[in-house]
């Protein structure tokens, strides 16, 4: 089957805490493995940004999902394309921590996430790194 991503933009309706944080990753992570969907998200304190791969029908019945998510609201979609490979293969759900205050009570042991990835296309890479760098000033 072809692949896509998807990659949106959106606000959390709360400030997450570390034991929150690694609850949204437990289940992001076991929802995405069953649905063999990989990724990578993003938490910033204002922001969250996720990149979602996998098969065109399981990214958009995630994302549908997502827009009634009540942890956060404002999805603003800026990516939603086929794909040649994954990106993010290795993961079900790889996360970076963008809120120092977040990152420093207990979330720094969390993977750190490298976009120079031979499967990720540059403009895709550009895109995801202007956002985090967006997201790191706030």
């Amino acid at each position: 089957m072809p692949l896509h991503h998807l990659i949106y933009l959106s606000t959390p309706t709360i400030a997450f805490t570390p034991p929150q944080l690694r609850e949204l990753l437990r289940e992001c992570r076991a929802n995405n493995a069953n649905h063999e969907l990989t990724g990578v998200l993003f938490y910033g304190k204002q922001h969250f940004m996720q990149l979602i791969e996998g098969e065109k029908q399981e990214v958009h019945a995630l994302y549908h999902h997502l827009q009634f998510d009540t942890r956060h609201n404002n999805l603003i979609k800026i990516a939603d394309k086929p794909i040649q490979a994954r990106a993010f293969a290795d993961w079900s759900m790889a996360f970076q921590c963008l809120d120092a205050g977040t990152a420093e009570a207990g979330m720094q042991e969390l993977e750190s996430v490298v976009l120079s990835l031979p499967a990720l296309a540059a403009a895709d890479a550009l895109l995801l790194e202007t956002v985090r760098q967006r997201l790191l000033a706030e």
